[in-house]
């Protein structure tokens, strides 16, 4: 039942985030037929964006399909925490692949979405990650100026706070900057 389908895809997601991917493909592929099953739109959505961004990590292309999909299922349900994690799954899959033009136009997208729904927390990731796409794609200038903007907010996740100190770091090194070993 509806159960079983959420508790496929709450494991496939935590199996996602140990880099399991094979686990998680299969257990997200799992809640995926449950789901379309029972037309549980909200396990569906999640289930595709976990097996979507497992699946792209491994550099097929069909990941972004399925990650598509589960962000256009989570938008048209109003799920906006799950959209949100669909597009910063989006610009990872691409970042992780060193191919930082795409991932940057998927953060970019998500970012604007975030702002317009005040989603702080996934904001504030999506644009350390730009920051870091920026300085892979030579415009250190932009990159510095993303990382600083995460830098000076508050309430930040340490995950995120340490990719935008990565990045702040490494353009002032670089660059012979006062403060940069701090």
């Amino acid at each position: 039942g509806r159960e079983l389908a959420m508790a496929y895809a709450t494991l496939a997601r935590l199996r996602g985030t140990t880099l399991d991917d094979a686990d998680a493909i299969a257990l997200g592929t799992r809640a995926i037929a449950l789901a379309e099953s029972l037309d549980i739109t909200e396990t569906m959505a999640d289930a595709l964006i976990t097996v979507g961004a497992a699946t792209l990590s491994a550099a097929d292309e069909r990941g972004r399909e399925q990650l598509e999909r589960g962000l256009q299922l989570a938008i048209g349900a109003g799920l906006d925490d799950l959209a949100a994690r669909a597009h910063a799954n989006l610009g990872f899959g691409y970042e992780e692949q060193y191919r930082f033009d795409l991932a940057a136009r998927y953060f970019d997208a998500g970012i604007e979405f975030c702002a317009e729904r005040d989603l702080e927390h996934f904001r504030l990731h999506m644009t350390a990650w730009l920051a870091h796409c920026q300085f892979f794609l030579g415009d250190w200038n932009q990159a510095q100026v993303l990382a600083r903007a995460v830098l000076n907010s508050r309430n930040l996740a340490p995950v995120t706070r340490i990719v935008a100190l990565l990045v702040e770091a490494t353009i002032r090194v670089r660059r012979s900057q006062f403060g940069a070993e701090a």
